[in-house]
Formats: C-alpha cells, structure tokens, sequence
C-alpha cells in the first residue's frame, strides 16, 4: 500500500474539486467521501511535510473554547509516573 502524502493529496484534491463543480460530471458518493477525508487529511500532511508541527486553522469547530485560534498543532500524550511526571 502507497502512503498518501501531501503532494498526492492536493492533486487528488484538485481533481475532485474540479469534478465536484462540473456539473456535467459530478461525484460519486464513494468520491464525495473520499474528498471530504482528503480536506481533513491534508492540513496533517502538509504539517508532517513542514516538520513545524503546526498546523493553520482554517475555520470550523473550535479546538479550544474562548480563544482565537490561527494555528494548533497535535501534541501526542506523554507517559507519566505515578507522581504525573514525565
């Protein structure tokens, strides 16, 4: 199995998108799917691919309540003792 990265991504992206607005073509259900996961993955892929860890907020669900979000990045749990030190 190929890894999807994010130049893949963004062609994939581009291609539904551009099918997605034609209405002689459309998208399947299965295509419609498939392009609201790449919406999703992509912004992780382009982190992964800049190494900086953060990711640009575009919008949506708020992360974090009552603050102004333009950026958040993924910061995996850390295994603690039993004194909740790292």
């Amino acid at each position: 199995m190929n890894k999807l990265t994010a130049e893949v991504a963004r062609r994939h992206h581009c291609d539904l998108k551009s099918f997605q607005d034609n209405p002689k073509i459309g998208l399947s259900l299965k295509e419609e799917l498939y392009l609201q996961a790449l919406e999703i993955a992509l912004p992780i892929l382009e982190q992964q691919e800049r190494g900086d860890g953060w990711i640009k907020w575009g919008g949506g669900l708020d992360p974090a309540d009552q603050y102004d979000i333009i950026a958040y990045r993924i910061i995996p749990e850390q295994p603690t003792n039993q004194n909740g030190e790292q």
